[in-house]
């Protein structure tokens, strides 16, 4: 089953039904687990899914006797309770469901522009590889899953291609949808938390002359200009980045020495 779409039945079988709450509750009570409303998933998807599945995860054990002592449960949420996978694939979920949701902040952050967009879906798409290429699972799905081995319930190759396929899908899908964003990676020195290397800059210099005949940018002048800003953020980075400026208030601390300084940067303004 679609994991959404589990969460989602759950959510609605209990949402507006009081007596089954209620006896939710009392097997709460019984296996002394605090009981905690389940949670939907709402428009910002991966963010709210993630808690909906973390709020699952936490009544599982309560959930799983609970409608495996149901005389006429819902065929799919039961069918769900039997896959002796069902935990393991819950948790393995919301290990990912981290990863996504802390890359979506960052994107969503108020001055984020899209060079740190394009940044963190790279970032992203490379850790996922990192991943794939472990066959990471996290300790608690390693846990699980030993344990399913000592009862002789783990189909271990199942299990670890549905590994690797979800981290496939996933990889394929953030590089077709970050398409887009590829040629704009070749911008990341704009953001200034590394030391400027003159040969990124050179790049995105390319790019911009393939893509546009009209904008006219001097390469000699240019370099001149990206070896003052090199020489003017050498020590100012630990401090920067200890103070997470954005790319903005970075650019805007280096226009306004030059200004005061009698430093052209007119090419350096075109590019940034």
């Amino acid at each position: 089953m679609d994991i959404e779409s589990f969460v989602l039945k759950l959510y609605k079988y209990f949402h507006i039904y009081t007596v089954r709450t209620e006896q939710v509750k009392e097997f709460c009570e019984f296996v002394d687990i605090d009981y905690l409303r389940l949670l939907n998933t709402n428009n910002t998807r991966w963010l709210s899914l993630l808690a909906a599945v973390d709020r699952v995860l936490k009544l599982f054990p309560v959930l799983r006797s609970y409608f495996l002592s149901q005389s006429n449960p819902p065929t799919a949420i039961v069918s769900f309770f039997e896959n002796p996978l069902a935990e393991v694939w819950l948790w393995f979920l919301c290990n990912q469901l981290s990863l996504f949701s802390d890359t979506i902040k960052e994107m969503e952050k108020q001055n984020a522009s899209v060079i740190d967009i394009a940044r963190q879906i790279t970032q992203l798409i490379g850790k996922l590889k990192e991943r794939r290429d472990a066959c990471f699972m996290g300790l608690k799905v390693k846990e699980l899953l030993k344990s399913l081995k000592e009862q002789g319930l783990l189909p271990k190759p199942k299990v670890c291609n549905s590994l690797c396929a979800f981290y496939n899908s996933s990889i394929d899908y953030l590089e077709e949808w970050g398409a887009y964003f590829a040629d704009l990676n070749t911008f990341s020195w704009i953001l200034l938390n590394t030391v400027l290397v003159w040969d990124n800059v050179e790049m995105s210099l390319l790019f911009v002359k393939s893509v546009s005949s009209t904008l006219q940018i001097n390469e000699m002048e240019l370099f001149d200009e990206i070896t003052w800003v090199r020489k003017c953020t050498a020590d100012r980075l630990i401090e920067w980045n200890d103070q997470k400026k954005t790319a903005d208030e970075r650019w805007m601390e280096i226009f306004d020495y030059f200004q005061n300084q009698n430093i052209t940067f007119k090419n350096t303004g075109l590019m940034v």
